[in-house]
């Protein structure tokens, strides 16, 4: 048996963890990107008059290179949410540390073009992002997605817009 890809094995595990009362869309990957056929993110739930759009990301190294994310996924992201009711970012699974975040296309933006760095570290992760609480059921993890998006996303966004200037 061929072992499987890590990234989709963390897009199953998102999709599965999401609850059934929410909307959830996961976008099929395309092949045809000679073509400029891409997708602006991976999965996109919606849930209370809200939508979210996730680029789901996983790395087994100590941080996740800028190189892995394709220019059209930040872009795509920033221009979703510039949309009221709208929140995008990226999950970024951090399996060496069994830690996953929730990074706002905004954080991510920001840190890309002024940090003088290569990648996202964990260290800028823990301070800038949103822990998902997971819990390993014996090989797979099951994420709290419910809290991330009943809870943590509103409250975060609304404190992030008042102290800090879009730019």
């Amino acid at each position: 048996m061929a072992k499987q890809n890590a990234g989709k094995i963390f897009e199953f595990q998102i999709m599965n963890s999401i609850p059934n009362y929410m909307f959830k869309l996961r976008l099929k990957d395309t092949v045809m990107h000679f073509k400029n056929d891409t997708n602006p993110c991976d999965m996109i739930v919606f849930y209370d008059g809200k939508f979210y759009m996730f680029e789901l990301k996983s790395t087994q190294n100590t941080s996740l290179p800028f190189a892995n994310i394709h220019y059209h996924q930040f872009k795509d992201l920033e221009l979703a949410d510039k949309v009221e009711g709208l929140h995008a970012g990226f999950l970024i699974e951090m399996r060496k540390y069994n830690e996953t975040y929730y990074l706002p296309i905004k954080k991510a933006l920001d840190y890309v073009e002024n940090s003088g760095r290569k990648s996202f570290s964990i260290d800028f992760l823990r301070e800038n992002g949103i822990k998902i609480r997971q819990t390993l059921k014996r090989t797979r993890y099951t994420f709290d997605m419910e809290k991330l998006i009943t809870e943590d996303l509103g409250e975060w966004k609304f404190l992030y817009f008042s102290y800090k200037k879009y730019w």
